[in-house]
């Protein structure tokens, strides 16, 4: 690590800009703004030269004014910073809690939450488990306020250290696994790496050797691309401590050798400490008492100023068994009393009712946790019921709305036609005609013919009112009507048309059905528009027959023929509304049906060699009992 040898120019620089800064200044004094610029890049300089960042911190707090806090507290921080890079951690730890005091006084939650996060470091390697637990909670709690991911991960991964220490291995993963979800989110390669080479230690503790090098080979893979030194001796330190828990100490031996080089490479002496500790204890399983002494007490030597407890306690245990070997009872005892006064230190009562506390507050906090999501959970899941009911409501009620909408324009359209198959059969021209004629006929003083016409007309009109809402009418009824009808038109015209209404014997006419007035269009434009009036031998048929399960409904006329007619039609620029209605009766009546369909034909004779038109009716066969 570079310290030293770059400080003097990098003062100097510094002291120049200040010197020209304030020079060009109107006080005597440096502005605060310039020491906070200083304060930052004693910051940023920490990692590499931290004797310089040390100097610069020390020379803001002593050029800054002591009332001028957030000052002092940037200050303290980047004192902190110098000094744990310097591995002084007591003296790191101070100016951290100092910044950490002076950020709360000035609300500054984001350096707040970085002196909190530091704080808990330095006390996760003295072994005040209790202290860093709350300083590292207190940490994630400004970073969720903030939002800060990266800042949420890094707590979740160290409190999952804490537990992982107390073998709480249910909390470690719950922590470790929402770190490592966002570390991966926001592409944190390094971080990524360090919590494998924790789960690492995690899973050799566990006795999972397996799971542990896979996850220390996925450490190192990754640190060795990223070119972390650092990273890739802390693995293989751990890779030494996992095959010698595995007996195979010559394979242990060569990667605590490499993790050694590299952390004497980096001056990494908390490295070397862990790494010395590991060796020494690996001595002492192969009863090599005078390699073990050697290592531990290089270990001790080293952690006298780091001061990591845990390790000083472990390590003092391996010394004093040593020592009994060799039969040197004085210097044995006396590590043993060191030994048990830094394990009463680190497990007293009070502290161990700390971790039972904290313990208890962590299940109930996960609790609350649990019971918050699972009422979330509920919430949401009555809201999507509510909602599907509340849809399914409004879709039956659409439903029932179009339904209900379709029937009433259903029944409007219908009506409709009924009210034009009503004009259409009480046509205002053959009325009028009707009416004429009896006129005439009275004036001629032909008195009994016209009371003959008048009961025909009165007669038909009676039957047209009476059955023009029904559906079916009887055979025999719809005789009766197109009798009536073809009589009156037929003395409008002098009787020149021969008409004839048929059955077929087999057709029971009383209880046989049909849609009224069927032929009633048929026959009236045979009359004005195939010009029977102007034939000498004029004749309309009419006859109801009976084909396998239709009745069939057959006008047959000899006058110019439906195509010649629809010529004359057009020519003249008339539009026969009849054959439209009925076509949109036969198309209403079809739709309503159930069984079989109403079918029409409409044939030119002259196809046959003759003149005039068939139309054929093809109907249910219904038989009312």
């Amino acid at each position: 690590m570079k310290t030293c040898s770059r400080f003097p120019l990098l003062l100097l620089i510094f002291f120049s800009w200040i010197l020209f800064s304030s020079n060009n200044g109107s006080g005597d004094s440096i502005p605060d703004r310039q020491l906070n610029e200083l304060a930052l890049k004693a910051v940023k300089l920490a990692p590499d030269q931290p004797d310089s960042a040390r100097y610069l911190a020390y020379y803001v707090l002593g050029a800054g004014k002591a009332g001028n806090k957030p000052l002092m507290a940037n200050g303290h921080f980047a004192l902190g910073e110098a000094y744990y890079y310097l591995q002084e951690y007591d003296s790191a730890l101070t100016a951290y809690e100092t910044s950490r005091d002076l950020y709360l006084v000035v609300k500054d939650t984001s350096r707040l939450a970085a002196a909190y996060n530091n704080i808990g470091l330095l006390c996760f390697f003295k072994a005040r488990y209790d202290r860093a637990l709350d300083a590292y909670k207190a940490s994630l709690e400004l970073e969720e306020k903030r939002n800060n991911r990266l800042g949420i991960a890094q707590s979740h991964h160290n409190i999952g250290m804490i537990f992982g220490r107390w073998e709480h291995y249910d909390q470690l993963s719950e922590h470790y696994g929402i770190a490592i979800e966002i570390y991966k989110e926001l592409g944190e390669e390094e971080s990524v790496a360090n919590l494998n080479n924790n789960l690492g230690v995690i899973r050799a503790r566990q006795n999972e050797y397996t799971l542990a090098f896979d996850y220390y080979k996925k450490a190192y893979k990754a640190f060795k691309q990223l070119k972390n030194a650092s990273g890739q001796a802390s693995v293989l330190s751990n890779l030494g401590n996992l095959f010698e828990n595995q007996e195979h100490f010559e394979r242990a031996r060569d990667y605590y050798g490499k993790a050694q080089v590299l952390f004497e490479q980096l001056n990494d002496r908390r490295g070397l400490v862990y790494t010395y500790s590991s060796i020494g204890k690996m001595y002492v399983k192969l009863k090599d008492t005078e390699n073990a002494l050697k290592y531990l007490l290089l270990c001790e030597e080293e952690n006298a100023d780091l001061g990591i407890r845990h390790l000083q306690k472990d390590n003092l245990y391996d010394i004093y068994q040593s020592y009994t070997s060799l039969g040197e009872y004085k210097d044995a005892n006396r590590v043993l009393e060191n030994y048990h006064a830094i394990k009463d230190s680190i497990y007293n009562e009070e502290k161990y009712a700390r971790m039972v506390e904290l313990e208890k507050k962590y299940q109930l906090q996960k609790n609350q946790k649990e019971l918050i999501a699972l009422k979330a959970r509920t919430e949401k899941r009555m809201l999507v019921f509510k909602g599907t009911i509340v849809f399914f409501v409004l879709l039956i009620a659409f439903i029932v709305t179009l339904v209900v909408h379709t029937r009433l324009k259903e029944k409007q359209r219908r009506l409709t036609l009924e009210h034009k198959i009503l004009r259409n059969q009480m046509n205002p021209h053959f009325i009028f005609n009707a009416l004429s004629g009896i006129q005439c006929f009275i004036l001629d003083n032909q008195t009994e013919v016209a009371c003959d016409f008048l009961a025909d007309f009165s007669g038909l009109m009676r039957m047209i009112l009476q059955y023009s809402h029904e559906e079916q009418i009887p055979v025999s009824k719809e005789k009766q009507i197109l009798n009536y009808y073809l009589s009156l038109q037929n003395r409008r015209f002098g009787d020149k048309i021969k008409f004839r209404i048929d059955a077929d014997d087999d057709i029971a006419e009383d209880h046989v059905m049909i849609p009224p007035m069927l032929a009633q269009p048929f026959i009236e434009n045979a009359i004005e528009h195939g010009e029977l009036a102007r034939r000498d031998n004029a004749k309309i048929n009419l006859r109801f027959s009976k084909e396998e399960d239709r009745l069939v409904l057959t006008i047959e006329d000899n006058g110019i023929g439906i195509d010649q007619a629809k010529k004359k039609k057009r020519k003249n620029g008339h539009k026969s509304m009849a054959m439209e209605i009925t076509r949109e009766r036969l198309k209403l009546i079809n739709s309503n049906s159930k069984g079989s369909r109403i079918d029409l034909q409409i044939e030119d004779l002259s196809n046959r060699g003759k003149t005039g038109t068939r139309v054929e009716f093809f109907i249910p066969y219904i038989v009312l009992n």
